[in-house]
C-alpha cells in the first residue's frame, strides 16, 4: 500500500452523523417538535411527505422546498418552510468528532484522499457540507441527488470513478456505511466496503490500522513533525481540505 493514493469514503447519516441511520434504535426524531412547536402531525407528514416524495428528492427529482411546502399547506401549516427544515436538519447534525479526527488524522499522516458518499437531497447535502463545517474534513462530497442515482445503483460509483479518474482495479478505495445494501454494491463495483456500526469498526478496520502504522511522529526542534512513506511532513492540523464538491453542475452538491 505503501507509495499508493488511498481513497476513502464515508456515508453521512449513521456514520458521520449519528442518531441517523438504517437502524431505528439510534435514531434522534424530531417528531415531539413538530407536534409541539409546529403542530404539524409527524405521521400524516411521513405518509405525505417522505414516503410518497422523499426517494424522488434523493435522486435529485423535484424541489424540496416545493414539494414540502405543499405538502405542509395539505396539512394545514400556515407558517414557513424553511423554519420546517431549518428544525429537522438542525436535529440531524450530531457529529461523531472521534471519526472525524479519524479521518484527519489518515489524510494528515498518509495522504488520504476522503469523501462524503451518501444519498442525499441537495438542500440538506449544502447543510452539512456549509453549515457542519465537514468542508474542513473532507476533500469533495458526492451525493445522490446530484449524481442522479443512490449508492445501491451502480451509476453511482461509475460516476465517482468517472469524476475522481480513479478505479478500483488500479487504486485502493475504502468504504465505510452502515447500510448492507450499500455495502454489497459498492463491492461489486470493487470497492472495499465495511458495514459501519460503531467507530471501532473504524479503528479497528485491518486497512485502516496499516495505514495508521505507515505513518511514523519525530520530535524536531521541540515540535511534532510527522512523516510518512509518502514523503509527506509538516502538515497543519486544521483538518481543512480543498474547498470543491463533485458530482453536480452548478454548486456541485
Amino acid at each position: 500500500m505503501s507509495n499508493e493514493q488511498i481513497y476513502l469514503f464515508l456515508d453521512v447519516d449513521g456514520v458521520i452523523i449519528r442518531g441517523e441511520g438504517v437502524d431505528p434504535s439510534i435514531r434522534r426524531p424530531w417528531d415531539n417538535t413538530l407536534q409541539t412547536q409546529f403542530s404539524i402531525d409527524p405521521q400524516k407528514l411521513s405518509a405525505l411527505f417522505f414516503i410518497e416524495h422523499f426517494t424522488n428528492l434523493l435522486k435529485g427529482q423535484g424541489d424540496l422546498k416545493t414539494i414540502l411546502g405543499d405538502v405542509l399547506s395539505r396539512l394545514g401549516y400556515a407558517g414557513s418552510v424553511d423554519d420546517i427544515i431549518q428544525c429537522w436538519f438542525s436535529s440531524d447534525a450530531n457529529l461523531d468528532f472521534e471519526l472525524l479526527e479519524g479521518v484527519n488524522n489518515l489524510k494528515q499522516t498518509v495522504g488520504v484522499k476522503a469523501f462524503l458518499a451518501t444519498n442525499q437531497e441537495k438542500y440538506r447535502a449544502e447543510y452539512i457540507w456549509e453549515e457542519l463545517g465537514l468542508i474542513g474534513y473532507f476533500d469533495g462530497i458526492f451525493c445522490s441527488a446530484s449524481i442522479g442515482a443512490m449508492k445501491t445503483d451502480i451509476a453511482f460509483y461509475e460516476h465517482i470513478h468517472s469524476a475522481l479518474g480513479i478505479s478500483p482495479e488500479a487504486t485502493t478505495i475504502l468504504f465505510f456505511d452502515d447500510s448492507e445494501k450499500n455495502i454489497v454494491a459498492a463491492r461489486n463495483v470493487g470497492w472495499k466496503a465495511y458495514h459501519y456500526k460503531s467507530i471501532a469498526d473504524f479503528k479497528e478496520n485491518t486497512l485502516v490500522q496499516k495505514l495508521v502504522g505507515e505513518s511514523t511522529i519525530k520530535i524536531v526542534d521541540g515540535q511534532k513533525s510527522i512523516t510518512n512513506s509518502y514523503g509527506l511532513a509538516g502538515l497543519g492540523s486544521d483538518g481543512c481540505g480543498p474547498d470543491f464538491l463533485l458530482g453536480a453542475s452548478e454548486r456541485s452538491i
